[in-house]
């Protein structure tokens, strides 16, 4: 079986994450990798590759570190309000 390659692009709010998600998803999926060109994600999937699926699971993955990102502070305030009892 041979490789397909396809170019997903991402939507500049969420370009930031896309480093973390390509290191993310290169230890987590046996099935694809990921490779991060300029705002889109190169994908490179054994035969024969779901791209929905494949699609799904980098959405999937850009929106949970938006969401752990976006959160951070809430974190670090719960934590420091936490140390001080």
């Amino acid at each position: 079986m041979s490789d397909e390659s396809f170019e997903v692009g991402i939507d500049r709010l969420f370009e930031r994450y896309m480093a973390d998600v390509a290191l993310r998803l290169g230890y987590v999926e046996q099935t694809f990798s990921l490779d991060v060109v300029g705002s889109s994600f190169l994908v490179t999937a054994k035969r024969p590759a779901d791209q929905p699926a494949i699609m799904r699971k980098i959405n999937h993955a850009l929106y949970r570190e938006k969401v752990r990102a976006d959160s951070e502070p809430l974190r670090a305030r719960f934590l420091e309000l936490l140390s001080q009892k």
